[in-house]
């Protein structure tokens, strides 16, 4: 083990750490996929209740989970041995990816019925 290696329960630890911050990242771009709208009173005077799926929320999800399934690997990695840093930086990478998704859906223009 070199010097500079972390030790092994500190580097599982921000390991489940970034694929936590990955998992609640992609919760929050999934939220997003309903779009509910209301079309207007039929004959009944009742307005009639629909709801859509948002494309790039569908798109965000999908790759939010294809991130936190590569952070998984990362930490299953981990628990074996001390991955490169370069790995390391990967995964970094990954979480920062999955926690902007959201925001990036959400600022995404939104259909109108």
């Amino acid at each position: 083990m070199h010097n500079r290696d972390m030790a092994y329960a500190p580097r599982v630890i921000f390991a489940s750490t970034l694929l936590f911050v990955a998992v609640v990242g992609t919760v929050g771009v999934a939220t997003q996929i309903e779009i509910t709208y209301f079309l207007p009173p039929d004959s009944s005077g009742m307005a009639v209740r629909k709801i859509a799926l948002f494309g790039p929320a569908v798109a965000g999800t999908i790759f939010a989970l294809l991130l936190v399934f590569g952070l998984l690997a990362h930490l299953i990695v981990t628990i074996k041995r001390n991955p490169p840093r370069r790995i390391w930086a990967a995964a970094l990478t990954f979480t920062l990816l999955a926690a902007i998704t959201p925001i990036i859906v959400a600022a995404a223009h939104r259909p109108t019925f």
